[in-house]
């Protein structure tokens, strides 16, 4: 609950609209973080990518050595993709609870995967599950908007069309 402006300008209290100007700017501004830290994040997994390949190329005759450090570039490479996923998620649910999307259901582990102390991320399908939700519900919102303009437009036609008509007619 909130207050907005009634139609004499007097403050009335209502439900706030969830496609308020404020909800749209705090979404953008969110996505400009979030594609921000994803950079930096994989920004970093491929500096750590190159420092391994120099680090395994330096053992080039010892093959168990080789294998050792191919294994450790794995699991250092294995961490910064969950890291990269742990954003993601977080990033997908912020959005889902701005618009009123549910998220998936967390009990299943199909959509939501444990790893560890960190928090549950999506996995593929949950990823895949809620950016559907998500598009879904921003293509019915535009729906609704663009429902609005072609009726404005058509209503501003039809008065420009009906103000030529009387303006010939009195000339």
């Amino acid at each position: 609950m909130g207050f907005r402006r009634g139609f004499h300008g007097k403050k009335v209290r209502g439900i706030k609209s969830p496609a308020s100007t404020k909800t749209l700017i705090k979404i953008m501004l969110e996505y400009i973080k979030y594609r921000y830290r994803l950079w930096k994040l994989r920004h970093g997994k491929s500096k750590l990518r190159r420092k391994y390949d120099c680090y395994i190329e330096e053992a080039k005759k010892d093959k168990d050595e080789r294998k050792s450090r191919i294994a450790e570039a794995m699991a250092f490479l294995g961490l910064e993709d969950q890291n990269i996923r742990e954003l993601h998620t977080q990033y997908l649910r912020h959005i889902a609870k701005t618009m009123m999307v549910p998220l998936p259901d967390s009990k299943d582990e199909s959509y939501w995967e444990r790893a560890g102390y960190s928090p549950p991320m999506l996995t593929e399908k949950g990823i895949y599950e809620l950016n559907k939700s998500i598009r879904s519900e921003k293509k019915e919102r535009r729906e609704v908007i663009f429902s609005w303009i072609t009726i404005v437009i058509g209503l501003i036609g039809t008065l420009i069309g009906l103000i030529s008509i009387l303006r010939s007619k009195y000339k």
